[in-house]
């Protein structure tokens, strides 16, 4: 596991991680958000790699 990611909630802040640990793939992510009846939209995409370094992806439509 290269990668650890999660979202943060841009309208209250929150982050969505899953089981308190993030997710191991982006598909992931995508799939528990949708459904837990989330709007995708709604959320900044993030990671974190092995260094501690957090990403943060501009655009979900541009995640396969």
């Amino acid at each position: 596991m290269n990668k650890i990611y999660f979202a943060k909630n841009k309208n209250t802040g929150k982050f969505y991680i899953g089981n308190k640990v993030g997710f191991k793939t982006i598909a992931a992510l995508k799939t528990s958000l949708i459904f837990k009846g989330k709007e995708i939209e709604q959320y900044d995409l993030y990671y974190i790699d092995l260094n501690l370094n957090i990403y943060k992806f501009k655009d979900w439509e541009k995640i396969k």
